[in-house]
């Protein structure tokens, strides 16, 4: 993703949140694959509802 940043409150803001953002963006695909993803997660897909 790319963020322009023009004033102050930008710049800090982005020196705020980009310790954080970049903890999440580097996990997420090692939780991702634990969790079997992609590809079968032991959970049954969604079927269409069954009306009788």
């Amino acid at each position: 993703m790319l963020v322009f940043y023009n004033r102050l409150l930008g710049r800090a803001y982005v020196a705020l949140i980009a310790p954080f953002h970049r903890m999440v963006v580097r996990t997420s695909p090692d939780r991702a694959h634990k969790r079997g993803w992609p590809g079968d997660s032991g959970h049954p897909a969604a079927a269409p509802s069954r009306q009788v």
